[in-house]
């Protein structure tokens, strides 16, 4: 029961930060346009023009990519 607990934890972690992002992607254009974010608890941790610099930036705080919400942002938008 307990590693279920943990894991909707998880689950329901990801789902706000992902709203958080949605919720403030024309702020983020702005200020990370063309790099990948990390996002923790609904604020940029790291930052990196590539997936690699981002790591760096993660590992630099001792935290783990999977731990964290990953997102390219970029001005660019597609229309299905």
């Amino acid at each position: 029961m307990e590693v279920e607990q943990t894991a909707l934890a998880v689950l329901d972690e990801g789902i706000r930060d992902t709203k958080w992002i949605e919720t403030n992607i024309a702020k983020l254009r702005k200020t990370y346009n063309e790099q990948f974010i990390a996002v923790k608890n609904q604020k940029v941790i790291a930052s990196g023009k590539d997936y690699e610099e981002l790591c760096l930036g993660l590992t630099a705080q001792k935290v783990s990519p999977v731990d964290v919400m990953i997102e390219f942002i970029t001005k660019i938008v597609r229309i299905l």
